[in-house]
């Protein structure tokens, strides 16, 4: 059974506020002529991007792979906000309903790491 800071807990998952304040996704890269990688977002016309950010990717013409690894995992943030936004709705109700206490213990230690992760991404933590 669910206590009642533990239902509390649901409801917040359930209720949380998908409005975001991030230029809307999809995101894009686009390559510059230098050593940055260019993320580009919310079409405001057609055929026009926003210019996001720049990622290093280069240091005086050597590849920095890493960089664009990183470019990489920016441009998915909105796509991966959306999947794990939804992914709770359906988790978070059946999280720790089982009588394992150690599984439960670790569901319900996901379940908070998600949404934490959800508050970093909208500024809240």
């Amino acid at each position: 059974m669910i206590d009642e800071s533990e239902a509390e807990f649901l409801e917040r998952i359930k209720t949380m506020a998908s409005e975001t304040k991030w230029t809307p996704g999809p995101w894009s890269l686009g390559r510059n002529k230098s050593d940055y990688m260019q993320i580009d977002g919310g079409l405001s016309r057609p055929q026009q991007h926003i210019g996001l950010a720049k990622v290093v990717v280069a240091f005086d013409g050597d590849p920095y792979p890493q960089g664009e690894a990183n470019a990489d995992l920016i441009a998915a943030a909105p796509e991966l906000y959306e999947a794990l936004e939804r992914l709770l709705k359906w988790v978070a109700p059946i999280a720790g309903d089982n009588h394992d206490k150690d599984r439960e213990r670790e569901e319900m230690a996901s379940v908070e790491a998600a949404c934490s992760a959800l508050r970093k991404a909208r500024g809240e933590s």
